[in-house]
């Protein structure tokens, strides 16, 4: 509200109006701005209820007795297929249609879980997988 005082300069005079609280609410809250957010407003938040951490132990031990039904036969020549797959699909420089880095990366980790299925123990077969992983994932870095 803007009022003229006795030397006629004009005084800007601010009303204040009380204002209801804010709610969590979307259409109640038309005094204050769009994009407002009230100190309340996380109180309520609630996260990650329902996540359950798994460790690379419980998956290994499947990862392990995988293919225990193939013979060892069809698991060194299938390696050896996909391995020569990942030798394909995978990126030397070169700007070509066939070259896909998720194939090569799949075909190699699929030949290491093939791999680590015939290795004794799962203690075994998990330090073989993750190094595998990093090895592999590393030298797509490169």
């Amino acid at each position: 509200m803007q009022i003229v005082d006795m030397f006629g300069t004009a005084v800007q005079y601010q009303m204040t109006t009380k204002r209801k609280p804010w709610r969590k609410n979307l259409y109640e809250n038309s005094d204050y701005e769009d994009n407002y957010t009230d100190p309340s407003f996380l109180k309520d938040l609630k996260t990650n209820l329902h996540v359950r951490f798994f460790t690379l132990g419980e998956a290994i031990q499947v990862l392990h007795t995988l293919t225990y039904a193939i013979s060892t036969d069809t698991i060194f020549s299938m390696t050896f297929f996909v391995m020569v797959l990942n030798l394909v699909f995978c990126d030397y420089g070169l700007s070509v249609a066939m070259v896909s880095k998720a194939i090569s990366l799949n075909a190699a980790i699929f030949g290491s879980i093939c791999l680590a299925s015939r290795l004794p123990t799962s203690y075994h077969a998990f330090v073989l997988l993750v190094e595998s992983a990093i090895t592999l994932a590393f030298s797509y870095c490169l």
